[in-house]
């Protein structure tokens, strides 16, 4: 009953309303009719402008380090961003330790609101530094927000690293052969002296200055040989005391330009002809077949080498041999017509090279390894001879220590080997695999003696020495691979096998 009651005394309330509201709409006092708007009558009050968001100072990070001389970026972002200036400043008594080399301040606009100011490392802090970026508004005297980073200045990690424009220098080559260009590269701080000593070898070679990012050094005018080690050395301050970083490196004095007689390593080829090093000009090299030259197999990380394909062999000859159809296995040509080349009596030639085999059946010890002044006839082969007739371990030939026959030709498959044969008219023909000394064939013996004549001959007549071009004895997929050929005089086995374990 008493909801009954307050709804209806609701509807006469509401109904009373609507028509005070007729009335006052009709009867104005003579005035005329609202045009109708709710707000007609009332007073407008304006709202009270509360400002914009306070600007904020954010620093990307809050530790920084930065080596002693180097230099760190640091970036500040301003929020809430207005016309104004960014800047960078040290704390007091940190000056000494660390600058604001760059960006020490910024315009900062609605559309730039980042700055990066570039520290540097003056001395090594032993408390952390702090620097802060404080932004100011246009306009205005003081800063409105700012925000700090902690700055630790380390010990400089200073390197020093020496290189030669070459490995050796021939006190009996030419002017360019005689001097190297040292060149030192310092990282870890700017600015530094490079100082130069030489360190060991002194009076084999000289400097051409103390100081300097390079420097010349060049073989003395003497007849001794050895190795020349070179310092450089930078002194700095790494916030403790002074210290000295230094680099080396290793320059061989020789006097074998002359005796450099051709070196091949096959990285320089246009069509069939190889590129050739020697210290006599006119010496030429070029290969039986372009295809020969392959980068599938190589010694060392890039350039190319030499492939003397396998073929599987045909029927004997009636001698024990195997026939090859040579004209399909690849030769390397190196010809000395028209050159200086000599040798004497009293010297020795040697024929060395690095050699690979991808199967372990290797190859034949028939096996041409070079052939004097043509294709056939008289040759060493991976360890037997051919002069007036054939020589081998047994008959001609010493085998030393505990090798055996085949230990050229039947090397650790997928491995780089190092072979020289080395004639004279002292010691005859002699063979080393991997530096030692492994067969000897003495010069007594007639058929030993005809092959070494022979070589002295064609060298001094300016004839050819082809290499390879027949695996006599080997078998279809058995590959010789071959790099870093070389022809010399009177450099010995040893350092043949020195220089390519170096390089």
């Amino acid at each position: 009953m008493q909801k009954r009651k307050f709804a209806f005394l609701s509807a006469l309330v509401a109904l009373l309303c609507a028509f005070t509201f007729v009335f006052a709409a009709c009867d104005n006092g003579g005035e005329s009719a609202s045009s109708g708007d709710p707000l007609e009558g009332y007073e407008k009050v304006e709202a009270e402008d509360t400002g914009s968001a306070p600007a904020e100072v954010v620093i990307a990070t809050s530790t920084v380090s930065v080596p002693y001389g180097d230099t760190v970026q640091v970036t500040a972002t301003v929020r809430n961003p207005v016309a104004g200036t960014l800047t960078w400043s040290v704390a007091q008594g940190g000056e000494t330790y660390v600058s604001v080399a760059e960006g020490g301040s910024a315009a900062i606009t609605a559309d730039s609101a980042t700055a990066t100011a570039t520290l540097s490392g003056v001395a090594v802090t032993q408390q952390p530094v702090t620097v802060t970026a404080s932004f100011t508004e246009e306009g205005a005297t003081e800063a409105a927000a700012s925000a700090s980073c902690s700055v630790t200045v380390v010990p400089s990690a200073v390197t020093v690293n020496v290189a030669s424009s070459a490995p050796a220098l021939y006190t009996d080559g030419e002017g360019a052969e005689k001097s190297a260009t040292l060149t030192a590269t310092v990282s870890g701080i700017s600015d530094a002296t490079v100082n130069w000593a030489i360190t060991a070898g002194e009076g084999l070679a000289t400097l051409s200055a103390a100081t300097g990012s390079s420097v010349t050094l060049t073989a003395a005018d003497t007849t001794e040989t050895g190795s020349v080690t070179v310092t450089a050395s930078v002194s700095y301050n790494n916030g403790a005391e002074a210290t000295t970083a230094t680099g080396t490196v290793t320059v061989g004095i020789t006097k074998y330009a002359l005796n450099e007689l051709a070196s091949i390593d096959f990285d320089t080829v246009d069509g069939a002809s190889l590129g050739v090093v020697s210290g006599h000009s006119g010496v030429t090299a070029t290969s039986s077949d372009a295809n020969a030259i392959q980068s599938t197999i190589k010694k060392g990380e890039s350039g190319n080498a030499f492939k003397v394909t396998g073929d599987t062999p045909q029927t004997p000859d009636g001698k024990g041999d195997y026939l090859e159809n040579q004209d399909e296995d690849e030769a390397l040509t190196v010809d000395f017509a028209g050159t200086q080349v000599s040798i004497e009596d009293s010297e020795t030639l040697s024929f060395s090279f690095e050699y690979y085999f991808n199967n372990v059946a290797g190859i034949g010890d028939w096996s041409s390894l070079v052939s004097i002044n043509q294709r056939d006839g008289m040759r060493a082969t991976f360890m037997n001879i051919w002069g007036t007739e054939g020589g081998y371990p047994g008959k001609g030939g010493v085998l030393q220590g505990s090798y055996a026959y085949t230990a050229l030709s039947k090397a650790l498959p997928n491995t780089w080997h190092h072979a020289v044969v080395e004639m004279s008219k002292t010691n005859g023909v002699r063979f080393y695999f991997n530096g030692a000394l492994v067969c000897v064939y003495a010069y007594s013996d007639a058929n030993t003696a005809a092959l070494v004549d022979a070589a002295f001959y064609w060298l001094n007549q300016k004839g050819t020495f082809v290499f390879f071009g027949d695996i006599e004895g080997g078998q279809e997929g058995s590959d010789l691979y071959v790099d870093n050929v070389r022809i010399t005089k009177n450099i010995s086995a040893t350092e043949l096998h020195q220089a390519v374990s170096a390089a």
